[in-house]
């Protein structure tokens, strides 16, 4: 019948009180001051590379070396969040590689035992799918990767990209 009293703004840091009395602060936690990790591989299709898409939706350099691909905007990003730390983002996107071939050259795992990343940016599978490849047997590959990479101790953050566009593919 009568609207509420708007209720209090906990801020980070700010711990709520029994009995709703306003919030105190009292961050426990410091502010971060440093990344665990410094060391990151990108690793890839074209998409990480960096070349050009048929959609003109990615315009990066094909070189597939720095600046170039979303690896070096990653790598700036993370300098910005912690400037005092020295980040590597090692670009190795390679235009129509598919995750299965990535595994059976033995590319993968040439390039996490040399590079023995932190973090790995795992950007595989869309030439898979796009070019007839079984939605399991991309998942078995990209989940090979992973098994290996976490061997390395390397955390893993795995993304895709699907078909977007219908009248190109149905």
């Amino acid at each position: 019948e009568s609207p509420t009293a708007p209720s209090a703004v906990v801020s980070r840091g700010a711990v709520p009180q029994a009995g709703g009395g306003p919030p105190v602060s009292s961050d426990p936690l410091p502010p971060l001051s440093a990344l665990g990790a410094t060391r990151f591989l990108a690793f890839g299709d074209s998409i990480t590379c960096g070349t050009p898409s048929s959609f003109d939706v990615f315009a990066f350099d094909i070189s597939c070396q720095e600046p170039s691909g979303y690896p070096q905007l990653v790598r700036g990003i993370l300098q910005n969040v912690s400037p005092a730390q020295a980040f590597t983002v090692v670009n190795e996107g390679k235009p129509g590689e598919w995750a299965e071939q990535a595994i059976s050259s033995g590319r993968f795992a040439q390039v996490m035992a040399s590079l023995r990343p932190q973090g790995l940016l795992l950007l595989e599978g869309i030439n898979d799918l796009n070019n007839g490849a079984s939605i399991s047997a991309t998942v078995n590959a990209l989940r090979q990767m992973i098994e290996l990479a976490r061997v390395y101790n390397t955390t893993v953050l795995v993304s895709t990209m699907f078909q977007t566009c219908v009248s190109t593919s149905p």
